[in-house]
């Protein structure tokens, strides 16, 4: 049960991280460089 809540919750994280990054190209590309 709190396995299962766990993942959502970093699902969730994922979700917003990709978002963030779609949003931010030009940092993304700071960021890995």
């Amino acid at each position: 049960m709190q396995k299962n809540r766990d993942n959502s919750v970093h699902e969730e994280l994922l979700t917003k991280r990709l978002m963030t990054l779609s949003e931010q190209p030009v940092s993304r590309l700071g960021l890995a460089s």
